[in-house]
């Protein structure tokens, strides 16, 4: 009898050896398999996605990466995407923490703990006039992956960049006859007493 169960055990065990061994098997064929898609993906990649183009003498750039299960829609994530980088450019508040905490020991053993917070707002831009300068196009395992580059020519670019300033210096101008108009009125209450 104990002969039959020793045996009974040895096969069990070496059974569930082979279901793990095939299971790993299956895991590591996935991992392969993600990889040479993420590597594919990669080879795909336009050189000016990576290296986006410096602003030149007609104007600044933007790039925008979509990804979705059908073309027209991926096209519209890039497009959107970039319109958002050269937003980003224009007029970008940056606001931030950084918080950190040392402690040392009875044992002379330093222990720390850090943390970051940074939050990147972009007010509303109006970006008529963006030109669109490239766009790609790839089906990548069961999606499309689209790119864009987009410009926006330094004539449009000055043009809100004087727009921003006039609504700063009409805000200005504002408050200053706010003030005037408060002085006035309290001069004419102490007048009237």
């Amino acid at each position: 009898m104990k002969k039959i169960t020793l045996i009974s055990t040895i096969l069990i065990a070496s059974g569930c050896s082979s279901i793990a061994d095939k299971q790993a098997d299956i895991a590591n064929e996935a991992i392969e398999q993600r990889l040479e898609q993420l590597k594919d993906s990669l080879a795909q990649v336009p050189d000016w996605y990576l290296e986006v183009p410096k602003p030149d003498a007609t104007g600044v750039y933007g790039v925008g990466f979509g990804e979705a299960n059908k073309v027209h829609y991926s096209l519209k994530l890039s497009e959107q995407r970039a319109k958002f980088d050269l937003a980003t450019q224009i007029k970008q508040v940056f606001t931030g923490q950084d918080r950190t905490y040392e402690q040392l020991n009875t044992d002379a053993d330093l222990s720390s703990q850090s943390t970051s917070l940074i939050d990147a707002v972009v007010d509303s831009v109006p970006l008529s006039g963006v030109e669109r300068v490239k766009r790609e196009v790839f089906v990548v395992g069961t999606k499309v992956h689209a790119y864009s580059l987009l410009k926006m020519p330094y004539s449009q670019y000055n043009k809100l960049l004087s727009e921003a300033q006039s609504i700063e210096s009409n805000s200005a101008m504002d408050a200053a006859f706010e003030k005037m108009y408060s002085q006035i009125n309290k001069q004419k209450v102490k007048q009237a007493k």
